[in-house]
């Protein structure tokens, strides 16, 4: 075996560990901006969840519409997961808290080799209704 072949072998183990490495780096980009879409759309379902139950003058359709709108958020985002929660308070100008619970599923897969890696974003926005 020349030195020209173990050279050769060399590079090869050099370039399978460089590229494992940039294969992690990639995933790890990949899921990272996964999860800033997913925190995005619930901060927006959020938002329109308490807007439209501050807008809503029908008491009794305000949590309806409110889960309604920020169920349409989430769906147009393409999450179809997502769990709305709305408590309405008592009386004129009631606080209106909306709770988004995600459960975000990795897109790699990376998770069939270290285990379960699922998170749970959990985002609320609250606004006074004026009806």
């Amino acid at each position: 075996m020349g030195a020209g072949q173990r050279r050769s072998g060399a590079a090869m183990v050099e370039l399978a560990f460089v590229i494992i490495i940039f294969l992690m780096i990639l995933l790890g980009i990949a899921e990272f901006g996964a999860a800033f879409m997913v925190n995005q759309a619930m901060v927006s379902a959020a938002r329109e969840c308490a807007r439209t139950a501050a807008v809503t003058e029908d008491p009794d359709e305000l949590p309806f519409r409110a889960e309604a709108a920020a169920q349409g958020r989430l769906v147009s985002a393409g999450i179809r997961d997502g769990e709305v929660d709305v408590v309405v308070g008592q009386g004129r100008n009631a606080n209106i808290q909306c709770t988004v619970i995600v459960n975000h599923k990795m897109i790699t897969g990376v998770d069939q080799w270290f285990g379960n890696l699922n998170m749970e974003f959990r985002r609320m926005s609250a606004m006074r209704s004026e009806n």
